[in-house]
């Protein structure tokens, strides 16, 4: 069963007595077998696996992650690059955000997404980021790229975006806003 504005990527396996709740968005690759359960607002990355399990409500899960545990609600998971192990972490509570203007907080985190952009492809340190750059001005940023970028962008700032803000964002400029208009929400 598949819920309602849930949306199904290309050549994703999706297996018999699999439940997967309303608006959920489920990329590319992807496998679901086992029976298993998702939640509602669930994002599932490319060439993710799902086993046997049941995953919660408002969860992550990145690029090539295997799950065959159960997933409480409101948790990201991605694979290390250290180790490959799945690692999840909680979304942060609501009072662990920092009591700063919002203008001081969102330079900050500009700051930061810039950086992990330039960490995530591989800029070279003269390449000038610009608001405007995206995915047709800078080469290494394709799909894939963009996942990472979308999903470390949530984590170095402790915002969950909405499905369809991430599948709008285009440009650094659009993720540096989605991000500043989620925190201000989110206060």
């Amino acid at each position: 069963m598949i819920g309602e504005q849930t949306k199904i990527g290309p050549q994703v396996n999706i297996a018999h007595n699999v439940r997967v709740g309303r608006q959920c968005l489920i990329t590319g690759q992807s496998q679901i077998s086992g029976s298993a359960t998702i939640g509602d607002r669930c994002w599932l990355g490319p060439n993710c696996t799902i086993r046997k399990c049941r995953i919660g409500n408002d969860v992550t899960v990145g690029l090539g992650v295997v799950i065959l545990t159960d997933i409480d609600d409101h948790v990201s998971v991605f694979a290390t690059a250290s180790h490959g192990a799945p690692e999840s972490r909680p979304e942060p509570p609501a009072e662990a955000v920092l009591a700063t203007s919002v203008d001081s907080q969102a330079f900050r985190q500009g700051v930061e997404v810039e950086r992990m952009i330039r960490r995530v492809l591989d800029l070279a340190p003269d390449f000038q980021l610009r608001d405007d750059l995206g995915m047709i001005e800078v080469p290494s940023w394709d799909s894939l790229a963009h996942v990472t970028i979308v999903m470390e962008a949530q984590k170095i700032t402790g915002i969950r975006l909405s499905l369809e803000s991430m599948a709008a964002i285009r440009t650094i400029g659009e993720l540096k806003a989605e991000l500043a208009r989620s925190a201000g929400s989110k206060a």
